[in-house]
């Protein structure tokens, strides 16, 4: 869906520019709800890849699970179909919400396929960003798992006073001892 929002949200822009924003005087809370739900599914897709790379997966098969889950599995001229049509969906009721005429300007119009392509190739461009920070994610979590408990038990340790043990003795009359 949020895809699908920015697209129309391209859309209008192209056909109005900065006369009025899409959403009327809820313009801005529509243009973060539409980046807030883009910065949930990339790290929604951070976390696939990172869970599913138990299973050793290299980049190219971790780019291939976050695009099964795109729109039409993420190739390129049904994807554009999909985002171009939800796009259209999208700007055409935010027209009627708005009082326009549901069609809006033609340059709007010619604007959803174009933004739909635009947004396609960097959707793609971004699911191999995010696959190679997920198996990132995943390698440094392995490595956490595999330290030794003797390094663990030598690694310094900080205690902060709001957590610390000494904090809720009865005898609060000096400091606890300095920790290295």
């Amino acid at each position: 869906m949020p895809l699908v929002l920015l697209v129309a949200l391209a859309a209008h822009w192209a056909g109005f520019g900065t006369s009025h924003a899409m959403g009327g005087t809820h313009g801005n809370e529509l243009l973060a709800a539409v980046l807030a739900g883009l910065g949930l599914l990339a790290g929604l897709a951070i976390l696939r890849v990172a869970l599913a790379a138990r299973r050793r997966l290299t980049t190219g098969e971790a780019t291939s699970l976050l695009e099964a889950a795109l729109p039409a599995a993420g190739r390129i001229g049904p994807q554009t179909l999909v985002l171009a049509i939800g796009g259209a969906l999208a700007y055409g009721a935010a027209e009627a919400l708005e009082g326009h005429t549901i069609a809006g300007s033609p340059a709007a119009l010619l604007a959803l396929p174009l933004a739909a392509f635009v947004l396609v190739l960097a959707v793609r461009a971004v699911t191999r960003l995010l696959a190679g920070v997920g198996l990132a994610l995943a390698a440094l979590a392995s490595e956490l798992e595999r330290i030794d408990p003797r390094r663990a038990a030598s690694m310094p340790t900080y205690r902060f006073a709001f957590c610390s043990a000494e904090l809720h003795r009865r005898d609060r009359g000096r400091a606890p001892p300095i920790q290295a």
